[in-house]
């Protein structure tokens, strides 16, 4: 007992100390995208993690690439925020090259994966595919053209590629004018009613969906996965590893962040954060932008 004793109160120092250096450190955290947004939402859920901890600082709503990039230019406070090789493709055509290191890579997030589609129905996948005469897909505009035209030929469709805004691309699926929406598999679109998703991009049935590779084996993309990552700018290695072992460990635990990751059945960092590198990024952003 009196060895457990001494453990536990060893213990009880170790908590004490390291909460008293988190309490030291500001780090503060910033969204690229618009209040609402799923990124806007997971970087509250990373500024709460980082308060639990005494990581003090604020959530700082930028809302565009360019706006964070002006932002973190503006500040010598340490800084983080949410990434994926999709900002990159989306925002570099536009003059905002947001490109990882080795120096400013913090921690992997999670993996998402996506999803094809349509409005609620009681039809088989073949059956609905049957009944349309082309291929009409809503997507957010980050998702090319390119991306569905081969779908749209192995599916013998013609193709009709409707362009949108996240939420709007949602709405015109809705409003029946588009057959399909291929999205992110985000939590809404996991518990939508309004929806009837065929299969996703991850490799095995999830929430009893088919995986997209067995529905659509002749297409490219059936398998494609976008990796979520925090970036520092400012930030040294002690508090950089602050912050990764407060995100690694509220995977793990009975948190907001741990819940809105099971929410979507996404693959949390913690499942590969020990082998993951910023090269992953790299990997990535080709496949998202080959041909």
């Amino acid at each position: 007992m009196k060895k457990l004793l001494t453990i536990l109160a060893a213990l009880a120092v170790t908590a004490s100390v390291s909460s008293a250096q988190a309490g030291d450190m500001q780090v503060n955290v910033v969204s690229g995208s618009p209040e609402g947004t799923n990124t806007w939402k997971v970087s509250g859920i990373i500024r709460e993690t980082l308060d639990n901890v005494g990581i003090q600082g604020k959530l700082v709503p930028a809302g565009t690439c360019h706006k964070l990039v002006r932002y973190i230019e503006g500040t010598d406070v340490p800084t983080v925020f949410l990434h994926n090789a999709q900002n990159l493709v989306n925002n570099g055509p536009k003059g905002c090259s947001i490109k990882p290191s080795k120096e400013n890579y913090v921690v992997p997030m999670y993996k998402r994966a996506f999803a094809i589609c349509s409005r609620k129905t009681d039809k088989s996948f073949e059956e609905y595919l049957a009944s349309v005469d082309s291929f009409k897909i809503s997507t957010s505009g980050v998702y090319q053209e390119y991306m569905f035209k081969p779908l749209a030929d192995s599916l013998g469709k013609t193709l009709r590629y409707v362009p949108k805004k996240t939420k709007d691309a949602y709405k015109t699926l809705l409003a029946g004018d588009v057959d399909f929406l291929y999205t992110g598999y985000t939590p809404s679109i996991a518990k939508s009613r309004e929806l009837t998703c065929w299969g996703t991009t991850f490799d095995k049935e999830t929430n009893g969906l088919p995986t997209l590779a067995s529905l659509l084996p002749d297409w490219k993309y059936n398998n494609l996965n976008l990796q979520y990552y925090i970036y520092g700018d400012d930030i040294d290695g002690k508090t950089a590893e602050a912050v990764r072992n407060a995100i690694l460990a509220a995977e793990s635990g009975d948190t907001k962040l741990a819940k809105y990751i099971a929410g979507a059945s996404m693959v949390p960092g913690t499942s590969y954060a020990d082998t993951a590198s910023v090269n992953d990024f790299w990997g990535e952003y080709s496949r998202w932008t080959e041909k």
